[in-house]
């Protein structure tokens, strides 16, 4: 329900700037919100993709390796890979060496740095097949 808000958010938001960027990670591309927690296999040493749907809000990312989907040890995967902001309207890369030290999961926790809980989301995927900016 969080996302559908935000995306709804996002949409008038489009309409009145009459802009948007298109979202086309991978076909493993998935949805996320604030305040979730998410986990993922990771295949391949490219950086982790990052979206943010909202026109308006930005949206604080972390990523972490784990050892099996739905830990919360959050394993440092070097970098800066803690609290980077991601502003609205964008696509990044995050660098992390999640698959290079053995690490078969991602978990990525995005917060807004608002507290408003409905206002940013977008989409997000371990293993992108294009390339964008890096956040870090």
């Amino acid at each position: 329900m969080k996302f559908k808000k935000c995306l709804i958010s996002s949409i008038i938001s489009v309409f009145t700037l009459m802009s948007m960027s298109v979202v086309n990670a991978s076909a493993y591309t998935s949805q996320w919100s604030v305040g979730n927690p998410y986990w993922r296999s990771k295949s391949t040493p490219s950086g982790v993709y990052v979206s943010n749907a909202s026109m308006v809000y930005s949206a604080s990312v972390s990523i972490y390796g784990e050892y099996n989907s739905g830990d919360t040890n959050k394993y440092p995967v070097g970098y800066n890979t803690t609290d980077l902001t991601l502003m609205p309207n964008v696509e990044r890369l995050i660098r992390q060496y999640i698959y290079e030290w053995g690490y078969p999961y991602a978990h990525i926790i995005f917060n807004n740095p608002s507290g408003n809980y409905n206002a940013a989301c977008g989409q997000w995927d371990p293993d992108p097949s294009n390339t964008y900016p890096y956040i870090n």
